[in-house]
């Protein structure tokens, strides 16, 4: 029987083939860990505090109109301009 002898070609061509690879799996790998920590440090939720109030803001919610539970349960008339001259309910 004769015995089969590799090249040592292809054992080359394999060996460079498995290290690109193994190489590309680790830089897959490395970014999937990365990434949830570049999200965040890149997020605009994490802005700094203004520790001085804004006085424009604080004067419109001042002269904001209150709607008061008593003024929801009142039945509100709408008219409709159709053949019936009752209003809804």
């Amino acid at each position: 029987m004769k015995k089969t002898k590799i090249s040592k070609h292809f054992t080359f061509i394999a060996f460079l083939s498995f290290l690109a690879i193994f190489t590309f799996i680790i830089q897959i790998s490395y970014g999937k860990l990365i990434d949830p920590v570049t999200r965040v440090e890149k997020s605009n939720t994490l802005k700094p505090i203004d520790p001085h109030l804004d006085q424009d803001t604080l004067r419109q919610i001042e002269t904001r109109q209150e709607f008061l539970y008593q003024d929801l349960t009142e039945p509100v008339l709408i008219a409709t301009p159709s053949s019936s001259s009752s209003p809804l309910l």
